[in-house]
């Protein structure tokens, strides 16, 4: 019986550790991950233009004819 618990503590000695150090890893890789996520979010390009295939109200800017037969 007292090897039994002198081998539990030595492999407990090992794993404990292990587990930390897995924890740890754990750890460092969600808040790299996190961080790259808020980075890219920050630094995303323009939206391309997306048509819709509906009419819409032209740009103040641009001069709309009156009608289509004075194309």
């Amino acid at each position: 019986m007292l090897g039994s618990i002198g081998a539990a503590s030595a492999v407990a000695a090992v794993w404990i550790p292990a587990l930390a150090a897995l924890a740890l890893a754990a750890v460092l890789g969600a808040l790299f991950v996190i961080r790259r996520r808020r980075r890219a979010a920050c630094h995303s390009g323009p939206a391309p233009v997306v048509d819709l295939g509906m009419p819409a109200a032209a740009p103040a800017a641009v001069k709309v004819p009156a009608s289509g037969a004075e194309q």
